[in-house]
């Protein structure tokens, strides 16, 4: 799978992404990279006060030009490269990352996203990184069409100490979005992506600014 098809299963799901974002309108490029700039979200979290740009700018990113942003992706076997922002990735890619720098040129976002082959099975995470590198909160979607028809939201936030703050989880019917409860949802649903500090996320070794891993 390359990396354009990975985003253009997040934005051209149909009803799946339509659910998770009522008021998205997929972009004319599928890719993050390449015709579609940067600035647009590539992300089912819709486009209104969820959106990326949202997002960022509550994590103190507020220009995410070409120029602010990082690209990465791996394979299977896990191996993170780094990709240049016009680079359509490898055919067996599973994993994308982009990563975006504030004005002081420190990682403070990271959208990560993986999908199978079909674009039926999706997981994106939205991360937000103090300037000293440390998680402050997580915005994450899951979708399971083949296994559940359902899909799962995760919110979570942490303070300076990495206190978890707030943690908030739900789970609906696709692509009804109606809630169902715990008892209904997926049972072997993989673990929210979320990595603690910016030194821990798989690609760290090949960032250009190496954020520092204390709170």
């Amino acid at each position: 799978m390359t990396v354009r098809t990975i985003w253009a299963a997040m934005l051209l799901s149909g009803a799946m992404m339509a659910q998770l974002a009522p008021s998205h309108e997929p972009s004319k490029s599928a890719s993050p990279h390449g015709q579609m700039t940067v600035t647009q979200s590539g992300n089912p979290h819709g486009t209104a006060k969820s959106t990326l740009k949202t997002f960022a700018a509550g994590c103190g990113v507020t220009d995410m030009s070409e120029s602010r942003v990082e690209i990465f992706a791996s394979q299977a076997n896990g191996k993170w490269r780094a990709l240049s922002v016009k680079d359509a990735g490898e055919s067996t890619d599973v994993n994308v990352a982009r990563a975006w720098k504030d004005d002081a040129g420190k990682i403070r976002v990271v959208d990560m996203s993986t999908s199978n082959a079909a674009g039926d099975v999706l997981q994106m995470s939205r991360m937000c990184y103090s300037p000293k590198g440390s998680l402050r909160k997580v915005s994450e979607r899951y979708v399971n069409i083949p296994s559940c028809a359902c899909g799962r939201s995760t919110d979570t936030a942490y303070d300076e100490q990495g206190k978890q703050t707030k943690s908030e989880q739900s789970w609906y019917k696709m692509p009804s979005h109606e809630p169902i409860g715990a008892d209904a949802a997926l049972k072997n649903a993989p673990k929210t992506i979320e990595y603690k500090s910016v030194a821990a996320l798989p690609f760290a070794n090949l960032l250009k600014e190496k954020n520092a891993s204390s709170h």
